[in-house]
């Protein structure tokens, strides 16, 4: 049983691997820690996909400003849409969606932009700092039926006495 984080690292490894012209990312970095996700970032969506057409869809706001065009969505609904430096100037949208009760009394936007990286990174480090848990259980003969016919009989059973052959 592969781990959350695994299972990104891989569905993302697999669609890179494809070398398609579009890639819509449906929150690739939201199963792994806060280190692996900036790597994953900065190394493949980033610079692997640089001349690929990239539609991230994330609440991790830390990589808002290496994006060409965002699209805010709320309950469904585009809320705003423009360039980083657009909507990083209206920063308090962003922060009254991470703390609903906070009032937008910042500065500058470069201070709200800090506070709320940071705010990120204590999140993202309290979450990395739980223990993952361990999937154990049994395969269910559904499960080695379809598999098994899908292979097809005659391998299915090659394959079964070879590992028979081999204790």
């Amino acid at each position: 049983c592969k781990l959350g984080g695994q299972k990104a690292r891989l569905a993302l490894a697999r669609a890179v691997y494809q070398d398609k012209n579009i890639y819509l990312l449906d929150d690739p970095l939201s199963a792994v820690d806060v280190h692996v996700a900036r790597h994953l970032f900065s190394h493949c969506i980033r610079d692997i996909l640089k001349y690929k057409t990239r539609i991230l869809c994330t609440h991790q706001i830390q990589f808002i400003e290496q994006a060409d065009y965002i699209i805010l969505m709320e309950n469904g609904r585009i809320v705003r849409s423009g360039k980083p430096n657009e909507i990083l100037s209206s920063t308090e949208y962003l922060l009254s969606s991470i703390n609903p009760s906070s009032q937008p009394n910042i500065a500058t936007t470069h201070k709200s932009t800090v506070e709320i990286e940071e705010q990120v990174i204590q999140t993202e480090t309290a979450l990395q700092n739980e223990a993952e848990q361990r999937c154990t259980g049994t395969v269910k003969f559904a499960i080695w039926k379809r598999y098994f016919i899908a292979v097809g009989i005659c391998l299915s059973f090659s394959i079964v006495f070879s590992v028979f052959l081999m204790q």
